[in-house]
């Protein structure tokens, strides 16, 4: 599998990316993970900016259903994020230093399993990486394992997305073939 150009500070970053990319994304095994260069080419149009923002500070959760939810309307929610201690303390740098021995999840493999990673190698990865489309930490379960736990004290989920849809949803991807 090729990592491209992608040169990492930490010996055994190489590894366990390789591992992590293997698990996550095999079909990029033939393509490759950097080979259309996004990362140094990708440049977004000007964006044309229409929508409206609210504040969700001041909106009640019967009116934001009402009026934007229902009727399916998009909005940004602003202000929502105000008092969050996350947005000073979760730099890269010290949750690199602070966590750099934890597992993360940065993917799913074909049967839905986490694909995981500690967090120094996943900073060292996203510091050098050149992947069209890199691995990244999307990981919902930090706030319920013991040593990461703490970082759950750091932000609140908006009183608008309280209800948790994804306790409904089954684990596993499902994997059967429509019409088969």
């Amino acid at each position: 599998m090729s990592l491209g150009r992608d040169v990492y500070s930490l010996p055994r970053t190489y590894k366990r990316v390789s591992h992590a990319k293997e698990k996550a994304r095999p079909e990029l095994r033939k393509f490759g993970w950097d080979t259309l260069g996004y990362s140094g080419s990708f440049k977004l149009p000007p964006l044309k900016d229409t929508i409206t923002r609210v504040d969700g500070r001041t909106i009640t959760v019967k009116e934001f259903r009402r009026d934007y939810e229902r009727p399916s309307i998009p909005i940004i929610l602003t202000g929502l994020t105000d008092e969050w201690t996350a947005k000073e303390k979760w730099t890269m740098e010290r949750l690199s230093k602070k966590y750099r021995n934890q597992n993360f999840k940065c993917g799913e493999d074909d049967d839905g399993n986490s694909v995981r990673m500690k967090m120094k190698y996943y900073h060292d990865y996203s510091l050098n990486t050149t992947d069209d489309s890199p691995l990244y930490i999307f990981d919902s379960s930090f706030a319920e394992r013991r040593k990461t736990k703490k970082l759950s004290e750091d932000y609140s989920v908006p009183k608008f997305f309280e209800d948790d849809l994804f306790r409904y949803a089954d684990n596993k991807k499902d994997l059967r073939i429509v019409g088969s």
